[in-house]
């Protein structure tokens, strides 16, 4: 496939899933990271690989079947995703099956709604039709380019519009008129330059552009015209990767930046992006797609830190480590809620939910960054020894931001995913038992060393103490204590004042020595280790 077409299509990917009746708030959008940092190393087999891998999966004889048979604008989505990661085999399983059954999706000729033809589905048909390097003209034995020029407007406030020719009224949104835009334009249609500019009306003065337009009817057709115009970072950012093929036009330019300022200014400091009315809290959809724009516009790193975000939900694991059923790998979660359900209960509890995220989430891993050349900043040494039972905290890296890596140590394990530095931290349990235990850490693009690299867990237990002459006031008496771990700190106190710190030897034992100060009677000694729960209490008489 040529460079251009790859381009071309690449952008066609982020519009597909958009369009043929708009969003649906459980419909999760991709994101787009920036083209690899200066410094990392992508994994040869990454993310996108493996969402690529379920993807495929996904395909029952080239079609995504739904609750109520083959679902004909998710199965463009996926395609469209597949082929923008390079994955040609399946954008060619659904380019035929689609083709076998074009006329029930652009009409609704199967259901009684004669003479019908759908705008959205239409456009959506010829994007796959290019992306798959067929001609629009003349696929699945229609001319698409032809059927979308007949239901675009010629004249008068809406020229430009697309409208649903149906018994059922017209469905058509911002979105389905995006996907218009590129196709037309990508086929040299005499109708492009409207479409286009009717697009551009729907852009409102602050940057975004609006997801309803106005009757065909209607005089008014702009965005600024309409004062329930609500914010979307869906439709702008799709607006954004239909244009972008026109990046060079006097006229489109000025749109695009504003509209790339807009998205910009909503991500938020995690990286993600919400969506519209329906959807404003962070999720992948909006995340991806605004990612993707982003990044196609070349504000990677805007992009990349919405890629690093997606990349938290896609389902993957390394080493010894499996939350996610081996089937389910590489599928990408809607936002943090489905994440938890699907790691509980697998992906078939949100298999719609999960298919359409990962549809348009897909191609944006491509720019999701490579494992980072070193920790930012430098960890700082461990305590040398580690309390039996409690929770430790490792510190793991470097890795690719937003990467999960397989934490192992003493039987137990844990998956955790690094943050943007390439950094991760994973808390494990030690046993209730002295002893010493080795640290694993295996990641996709690779094993690493965690820090520390060992533990040594001390358990409860009481020292043996022994005062070796009996104390006289003003002497100097020497303790012998045994029974502490080796190179374990301890601390003498004698009558409530710490007489003596050090390190036990090799074999546990320690000899402090101290001046015996205050009067005659009984007195109490104590020694404690590195815990509390490691101490000796012994009483002595101090003879005058």
């Amino acid at each position: 496939m040529s460079t251009s077409l790859v381009r071309r299509s690449g952008v066609l990917a982020l519009l597909s899933a958009l369009v043929a009746g708009g969003l649906s708030a459980t419909s999760p959008t991709p994101v787009l990271a920036a083209p690899t940092p200066t410094g990392t190393a992508a994994s040869p087999s990454g993310p996108a690989d493996a969402g690529a891998r379920w993807l495929t999966g996904q395909l029952t004889r080239g079609l995504v079947e739904g609750e109520w048979g083959a679902d004909h604008g998710l199965s463009i989505d996926v395609a469209l995703a597949l082929e923008a990661v390079g994955s040609d085999t399946g954008v060619q399983q659904v380019a035929d099956a689609l083709a076998a059954s074009l006329d029930a999706y652009v009409t609704g000729e199967a259901f009684g709604d004669t003479g019908s033809s759908y705008a959205g589905a239409t456009a959506k048909a010829a994007v796959l039709a290019l992306a798959a390097e067929r001609d629009p003209r003349a696929f699945g034995g229609r001319d698409l380019i032809a059927a979308l020029e007949q239901v675009t407007t010629d004249s008068g406030p809406a020229a430009g519009r697309i409208v649903d020719r149906s018994t059922y009224g017209d469905y058509a949104n911002t979105l389905g008129q995006a996907y218009a835009v590129r196709a037309l334009d990508a086929a040299g249609s005499s109708e492009a330059a409207a479409a286009t500019s009717y697009l551009l009306d729907q852009q409102c003065a602050a940057g975004f552009f609006r997801l309803d337009l106005g009757a065909v009817e209607a005089t008014e057709q702009t965005c600024d015209g309409a004062p329930d115009a609500d914010p979307d970072t869906d439709v702008t950012a799709l607006a954004v990767l239909s244009l972008l093929p026109q990046a060079d036009s006097d006229e489109v330019k000025p749109h695009l930046t504003a509209a790339l300022d807009w998205l910009r200014s909503t991500q938020r400091r995690d990286g993600s992006f919400g969506g519209g009315v329906a959807t404003e809290a962070a999720n992948a959809n909006s995340t991806g797609l605004a990612g993707w724009a982003l990044g196609e516009a070349g504000r990677t790193q805007a992009a990349a830190r919405a890629a690093v975000w997606v990349r938290g939900l896609q389902l993957a694991h390394a080493g010894t480590c499996t939350p996610y059923r081996r089937s389910d790998l590489g599928a990408i979660a809607y936002d943090a809620a489905g994440l938890d359900t699907v790691t509980a209960s697998g992906v078939a509890e949100l298999r719609d939910q999960v298919r359409r995220a990962s549809a348009q989430a897909l191609p944006v891993l491509r720019w999701a960054p490579g494992r980072v050349d070193a920790l930012p900043v430098p960890p700082m040494a461990p305590p040398r020894f580690h309390r039996a039972g409690t929770r430790v905290s490792l510190r793991l890296g470097p890795l690719a931001p937003g990467e999960p890596v397989c934490v192992t140590m003493a039987g137990d394990r844990r998956q955790v995913r690094a943050d943007h530095t390439g950094a991760a931290t994973a808390l494990i349990k030690l046993p209730a038992r002295t002893a010493t235990y080795a640290v694993r850490a295996v990641a996709p693009s690779g094993a690493l060393t965690p820090f520390p690299a060992r533990v040594r867990a001390l358990a409860a237990t009481t020292p043996v103490v022994e005062v070796r002459a009996r104390p006289t006031r003003g002497r100097t008496v020497q303790v012998r204590v045994r029974g502490l771990a080796a190179r374990e700190p301890a601390v003498l106190r004698f009558r409530g004042t710490v007489v003596a710190r050090g390190t036990s030897n090799a074999s546990g034992r320690w000899t402090p020595k101290f001046r015996v100060t205050g009067k005659a009677g009984l007195a109490r000694l104590v020694v404690r280790g590195a815990f509390a729960d490691r101490t000796r209490s012994v009483t002595v008489r101090v003879m005058q």
